[in-house]
């Protein structure tokens, strides 16, 4: 058969390439190397209704959505206590005719429904299939060779969703396999609770949801944070950190897991639920000074394996739905014009430019470097939270304005005022370009 596009993977990114050019009316082959789409993919599992309402209008009216994340959560955790900062907005709730600002969601469940949006639209969908190569003629990509008897196909157009292990573009010098420290590997576990009781320990009602991320002590010394959401009848735990992070702190991925979910602050939550899925997925955290190639002769590279994730603000499925669309509508433009040389595809490039996507990447491209050579910052100033609250917030008789004195005191003896200066400075500088 002859196709316009062949898209490499069934992800977010992949799905909404796929859906973009099903609509335009171009013939589109998706291959997906797991038996199914949502197979092999994990996320923590929070979308962004924004992204997905562009490519799928209505989207939260059929889609397998589990919970609108109505409250927000931010804990601060050192040896002995926990710093709690939460925010609840009705703005965040879901609307007769409008979705929630977020929601939760499991991909085995939404990869497929999103994956069964462009086989509704005419993409055709060939899973267990593994892309092992490009097709390159004259510096141009025109296919794909692929595991099956006979395996190459062409089009003069391929985009790349295959996700962090972009071992197909890598293949062709298209970026470059990811360093310990260039790439963070996330461990979760889904477990299964009743929904009433999912409800009472969180504190919200049959259409609410709330998610955690909590900072500190509780990834002991680890570059990363821990999270909890909520689903539907099901809550996600997990913990994320950079690989490097893990052998050089002599911890297993599954230890610090089960670290997080015995933390005294966590457990309450768990309590008398059944594991039912555990994974791992790894996660890209080069950012914009490691992006890789995202256009060239006859191929256009989106989402992870563009590496597109911003891990401050936990957004990475927006990241790909967003380039997997606008991947597709100049797809749809290249095979209008017959063109699909760099220079026309480049289009690509100049849309993520003007999105939130480079914008943000940019903006936040020094924060890993400054926390990687900063690590103390991750032990110091989670004590000197607690230390403060502590001191604040204990009734002993002692007059208010005393205590407050002896808490600046007590701050600055465990921390030099200059270096607190300095780092608070420079914190801001990297996060407020």
């Amino acid at each position: 058969m002859n196709f316009d596009v062949i898209i490499i993977g069934a992800g977010a990114a992949g799905n909404a390439a796929a859906i973009t050019l099903a609509k335009g009316g171009a013939k589109v082959l998706q291959i997906e190397r797991g038996k199914f789409p949502g197979e092999k993919n994990l996320m923590g599992g929070i979308i962004y209704s924004s992204s997905l309402e562009e490519i799928v209008p209505d989207f939260w009216k059929n889609a397998p959505i589990e919970r609108p994340i109505t409250e927000q959560n931010y804990w601060v955790s050192d040896k002995q206590s926990v710093t709690k900062l939460g925010y609840s907005d009705d703005a965040f709730k879901a609307k007769t005719e409008a979705p929630a600002h977020a929601y939760t969601v499991l991909r085995s469940e939404f990869d497929k429904w999103m994956a069964g949006e462009a086989k509704k639209h005419g993409a055709m969908f060939l899973p267990a299939t593994v892309v092992l190569d490009l097709i390159v003629e004259d510096g141009k990509v025109v296919g794909v060779v692929t595991d099956r008897p006979n395996g190459e196909i062409r089009a003069p157009l391929v985009i790349s969703g295959e996700g962090v292990n972009a071992f197909v573009s890598w293949k062709r010098n298209f970026g470059s396999k990811p360093k310990p420290d260039e790439v963070a590997l996330v461990v979760k576990e889904v477990i299964e609770l009743p929904e009433d009781v999912i409800e009472d320990r969180f504190q919200i009602s049959g259409n609410e949801g709330a998610s955690y991320e909590i900072f500190g002590d509780i990834t002991k010394g680890c570059l990363g944070y821990a999270f909890l959401y909520t689903n539907r009848k099901t809550v996600s735990i997990g913990v994320g950190s950079l690989v490097a992070d893990f052998a050089n702190n002599e911890i297993a991925s599954y230890e610090l897991l089960e670290h997080v979910k015995n933390h005294k602050s966590i457990k309450p939550f768990l309590k008398g639920g059944k594991t039912i899925e555990y994974a791992g997925h790894l996660i890209p955290e080069g950012g914009y000074k490691k992006l890789p190639t995202l256009v060239a002769d006859g191929f256009l590279m989106t989402g992870d394996a563009a590496l597109m994730v911003n891990a401050v603000h936990r957004e990475g499925s927006n990241f790909a739905f967003v380039s997997g669309r606008l991947a597709g509508e100049v797809a749809l433009e290249a095979i209008k014009n017959k063109d699909f040389s760099s220079g026309f595809l480049n289009a690509y490039r100049k849309k993520l430019e003007d999105s939130f996507i480079l914008k943000d990447l940019k903006s936040y491209e020094d924060v890993f470097p400054f926390f990687r050579k900063r690590r103390d910052i991750l032990n110091d100033y989670p004590q000197l939270i607690s230390y403060a609250a502590k001191s604040l917030l204990t009734v002993d008789g002692t007059p208010k304005g005393k205590k407050k004195k002896n808490m600046v005191k007590g701050v600055l003896k465990m921390k030099n005022p200059a270096q607190i200066v300095k780092d608070l400075y420079n914190l801001l500088k990297v996060l407020g370009k």
